[in-house]
Order: structure tokens, then sequence, then C-alpha cells
């Protein structure tokens, strides 16, 4: 054999070798990445369901199954939330009795959940759909003098988001100052990205979480709340995104609807904080001033209201909020929700309200724009039924509102849904609201919205093809992450 033969020989056994080093090297690796996730799953979840299902997950699908945890497994630091720090801070925030011996009522025992205060003195205007709320808040940006505030999940890049950029640019133009929060997930929403828009235009925005990493648990922390504040005296708050789907005059039929509000008084001022809160969260400045903060609102109308902002680090609060609500009420409980996947705690709870006596009747939407949520929903349907509630399907096109109305004087406005990502993951501002008249209008919304929607039964659901059924099934599977 030829010395360049024996060379060329030696040389592909060493590659080889080096080729094996790294292999076991790499599955080495991987191996205790598959343990830490394992770990990590079993530790930090609560429900041992859904330890379990990311534990299968894992083991099932190795190196797939531990990158799907790491994107959307993780929710967040477990450590004490600052979230509605600013609003307890308020120098005008009373004590709240965090331990009445009797709560007496729907909004006494949601009162102990939330631990924030009451602010009476109130008024909430629904406003349907953007051909409604766009001009009003439009408007405002128009007549702000010293502040404007502004957070949103998606802020779209087209004919709704641009007349939003110009009207803010004016508006900084006349010396007022403006700062603009983007979630870094719903931001993806819309290419363009609106966030280098914005900064052409000299508006100061910046994305959620911003200082704070994007990768793994940053993917799960999406601030999913909607607020705009003028002046610290006006807000608008509710589901409604800034974009041209939610315009009947721009797409017609296409329109997704959605109910959005416009509220003045002193609650104004707690809404301000939550926004200063996230503001600082993401970015480091901490909005102090009048200019900021101006005078307390006064009262303007009848309205008592309590806001609570949840995320990750404030696990279940939302979900023991909404139980609370329901084991309370004695006449009426109201749904509407665009994505409506409760647990079995939830589900408990509105047998037992049926059992009372209460009405509970829930709207989703017959359209949904995640079709992949929407078939999960469809599943969980029969065990809505089981238990007796009323389950309609919306007509027409898709319906993003969020309406919870308990009796006749109780109402949850605000930005959540009734799945596992509002009720664990996601930032969501809820504004929970004590106004007879409100609630009327609220019940009629609701009314208006069930207008020709198609009832569910065990019958309908038996009539439907088993492919579909079956599909939904799985769907209904991925609920823990939903």
């Amino acid at each position: 054999m030829q010395p360049h033969q024996t060379c060329c020989i030696a040389q592909a056994s060493q590659q080889t070798h080096i080729m094996v080093a790294l292999r076991l090297f790499g599955e080495g690796l991987l191996a205790l990445a598959i343990c830490w996730g394992l770990a990590h799953a079993a530790l930090h979840k609560q429900d041992s369901w859904r330890a379990l299902w990311w534990v299968t997950i894992m083991i099932t699908l190795p190196g797939v199954g531990l990158l799907f945890y790491l994107l959307f497994g993780l929710e967040g630091s477990s450590k004490p939330s600052h979230l509605n720090r600013a609003v307890l801070s308020l120098p005008d925030a009373p004590q709240h009795d965090t331990h009445p011996s009797r709560p007496s009522s729907v909004w006494d025992l949601t009162g102990v959940i939330a631990a924030v205060p009451d602010v009476p003195g109130n008024m909430v205007e629904p406003l349907c759909d953007g051909d409604q709320a766009y001009p009003a808040m439009l408007h405002a940006i128009e007549q702000a003098t010293a502040s404007i505030t502004l957070m949103t999940y998606i802020f779209g890049h087209d004919v709704v988001g641009l007349a939003f950029a110009r009207a803010l640019q004016r508006a900084c133009s006349r010396g007022v100052a403006i700062r603009v929060l983007i979630d870094g997930v719903g931001e993806r929403y819309s290419w363009p990205s609106m966030v280098g828009t914005l900064q052409r235009l000299g508006i100061t925005v910046r994305r959620y979480p911003g200082l704070r990493p994007v990768l793994l648990s940053g993917f799960n922390r999406r601030n999913h709340r909607k607020l705009l504040i003028i002046d610290g005296q006006i807000a608008f708050s509710g589901g409604l995104n800034i974009r041209a789907q939610h315009v009947h005059a721009l797409v017609g039929d296409r329109v997704h609807h959605d109910t959005h509000f416009r509220i003045t008084g002193p609650v104004v001022t707690h809404l301000q904080a939550i926004f200063a809160e996230d503001w600082f969260f993401a970015t480091g400045e901490d909005l102090q001033g009048a200019q900021w903060h101006a005078h307390t609102p006064q009262q303007v109308g009848k309205s008592c209201c309590r806001t609570l902002a949840t995320g990750p680090q404030v696990q279940e609060k939302l979900k023991m909020l909404l139980l609370a609500a329901v084991t309370q009420a004695q006449r009426r409980l109201w749904i509407q929700t665009p994505y409506f996947l409760p647990d079995q705690s939830l589900l408990d709870q509105l047998a037992l309200a049926i059992c009372r006596g209460v009405d509970v009747r829930i709207l989703i939407p017959g359209n949904n724009n995640l079709p992949f949520v929407h078939w999960a929903s469809l599943a969980q349907a029969r065990h809505v039924l089981d238990v007796g509630c009323q389950l309609l399907l919306g007509a027409g096109s898709f319906n993003h509102s969020k309406l919870f109305l308990a009796d006749d004087h109780y109402a949850i406005i605000g930005s959540m849904n009734w799945d596992a990502r509002s009720l664990r993951l996601n930032g969501e501002l809820i504004i929970e609201c004590l106004d007879a008249n409100l609630n009327a209008r609220l019940g009629n919304l609701w009314l208006h919205n069930a207008h020709r929607a198609l009832p569910l039964s065990g019958e309908v659901i038996r009539a439907w093809p088993v492919v579909a059924q079956v599909r939904n099934a799985l769907a209904r599977l991925f609920m823990p992450i939903l």
C-alpha cells in the first residue's frame, strides 16, 4: 500500500471518529435538555394533566417536542408580580378589605379576588365595530393637548393603521407627548411592521416585552391589552385591535365584528397607571408628572368600576375571578367570546349555576379567524351542553366581541377570552362594571349579536360528518396551549 493511501485512510478514520464524537456530544446535550424540559414541566405546571401532556410530547417527539415546549410551554416568571402595583399606590386608592366575612354578591366576591380599589362615578359607552370606535378614537387623538398613551396587540399597516399614524404625527407636531406600545408577537400580524413607520414619523414606539428577552418565555409573554388614553381623561378599551378588517365600510360582509368602549371618569387614572406599569416593564422609562397623570377626572356617570391587569406572573387570578362571578350569579350568565375553551372547573361551576336556576347562555362565532381553535371549541361543545348550558353559534362573519353579564348589574369588559392563553398566559386587561343601565345596554347588544344564531344540541353535533368530529376532537387535545 502506497504511503499516500495509508495517509488518506488515516485521515478518513480520524474524520469518522470526530463525526461520531460530535454526534454523541450532540445527542448528550439533547438528552440533558430533554431531561431539563421534563423536570421543568413536572415542577412548574400546576395542572397535572397539562404537565402530563407536555411530558408526553417531549418523550414522543424528542427534540421537536422540546422546541415546542420552549416556544409554547414556558409561562413566565413565578416571582411575585408588580401588575396593578401602580393602581394600588395611587394617592386616592382606598384600602380594600381583602377578607370580608360574608361576600354577599358577585361584586363583593370578585372584589376579594381582584384586591384593587372600587372606583365610582364613571361613564362606560359601548362602541360597535371599527365603524363606531375608530372615528371616536381618532377624534379624541385630534383633541389631545398634553399626552397620548396607546397600547395594542395588533397595529395593522393598512388604511386604518396609517390613519392612526397620521393622527398621532399631527398630535406630536402640536407638542403632545406620545407613547405607543405594540406587542412583539401581534406586530407580526401585519407586514411591514408599523413600528418602523411610526418611528419614521417621529413617534415614540416600543415593542413589548421590549428590553426583556423575546425568546423562550418571551414568546408566550404577550401583551393582549388594548388601551388608548387621551390627556389622562378619556380612555378607550375593549377587544378591538387597530386594523381595517374591523370596518364594514372598507371590507363589507367580511368585517370582523367587535365591541370597544369609551370610558370617562376617575377610573381612567387607574387605566393610565396600568399603561405606565407596562411601559416601564418594556422600556425602563417611568412615566411621572402631570403631563401623564392629570388631576383625577371628575365623576361623570353611575358606573362603579374596577380594573385588573393579569398575566403570566399572576397565574389563575383571572380564572378565579370568573369562578367567583359564576358562583355568585343568581339570575343570569350571558357570555360572548370568540374562543371558548373552559377547563373542567369552569364547566363544573356553570353546571352548578344551572342547578341554581341561573339562565346560562354562551355565544360563540359560527365563523372563526383561527380554524384550529374553532375546531377545539366545537369539540368542547358536547361537554358544555352536557352540563346544561345553552350554546349558540353566531351567524354571519367572525365576531371578536367579549362580553360577560351576571344578573342585572354586573359586567366584565376588556380583552379577555375564555381560553387557556387568556386565563394563564397573556397580559390581559379587564374592567369590572357595576351598573344596571350599562348591564341592560350590553344585554341588548348580546341579544343583537345572537340574532339568527344557531342553538347547538346533541342532535346537531351527532349530525356532523364523522371526519369533522374526529378533526375537532384531535384539535381539542391541544387545549393546554391554545
